[in-house]
């Protein structure tokens, strides 16, 4: 058994020919890692990482998990372009050799959110998304975005209560990783967002409050939080 790769270097191919060899079979184990690592300037990181993602996918150009973190790269780097570029061809990838491995449907909440924040329709590529992996938090979230987009104010906070709820209990997702903020505060900000167009002015400041408390921007949600309280009693 190896490690194969020149990055993300892997001893999975040579598992799963053991257990094929063994007539033996994989079973999921009840553990959650919380990983460190992403802390701080990764500029040096990415610059390092590139040229040998290049490579690799040369080298293995249907593992659709090196062309995610090839496209998170360049976008890190400023190459929108090439960062999109990336994004989908894993995605064509996918479409064309199906799932190959769970970690694959990274490269679709990449381009999701990718797309959102550039102020594009994200829709086609989160409704597949999902048909792939309903449980994929991370187009829960991109999900909601477009709702929120296009004024569905209820729907999108049955979204986000969602993702808290997941949060505060056990995220069922054997091999996927997810950032922290995807459970705390992004959805608390963007419900209260939701709340706040709803005319529900306290409620609106209760989730501003939380997201503060996960590291939102202190100065904006408290002056969100005065907004809605100010709005609330006037309209008691």
């Amino acid at each position: 058994m190896r490690f194969r790769g020149r990055i993300h270097e892997t001893i999975v191919p040579d598992l799963r020919r053991l257990v094929r060899e063994a007539g033996q079979r994989f079973e999921q184990l009840d553990m959650f890692l919380q990983h460190y690592g992403y802390e701080g300037d990764q500029t040096a990181k990415h610059q390092r990482n590139l040229p040998l993602l290049i490579e690799q996918v040369e080298l293995s150009p249907r593992r659709v998990y090196l062309w995610n973190h090839l496209g998170r790269i360049h976008e890190a780097l400023g190459n929108t372009i090439e960062a999109e570029a990336a994004w989908r061809h894993g995605v064509e990838v996918v479409r064309q050799f199906g799932l190959q491995e769970q970690v694959d449907l990274l490269v679709y909440g990449a381009l999701s959110l990718f797309l959102i924040r550039n102020g594009r329709p994200a829709d086609d590529i989160i409704d597949e998304g999902l048909s792939l992996g309903p449980d994929y938090y991370t187009l829960h979230l991109a999900d909601a975005h477009r709702r929120i987009r296009s004024g569905e104010w209820e729907s999108a906070a049955r979204v986000l209560r969602g993702l808290i709820a997941a949060g505060e209990g056990k995220v069922h997702q054997s091999v996927l990783a997810y950032d922290r903020s995807i459970f705390t505060r992004l959805p608390w900000e963007m419900l209260g967002n939701c709340l706040f167009e709803e005319g529900r002015y306290a409620e609106a400041a209760d989730a501003y409050e939380r997201s503060q408390s996960y590291g939102a921007g202190a100065l904006e949600m408290r002056t969100k939080i005065v907004a809605c309280r100010g709005l609330a009693s006037r309209h008691q």
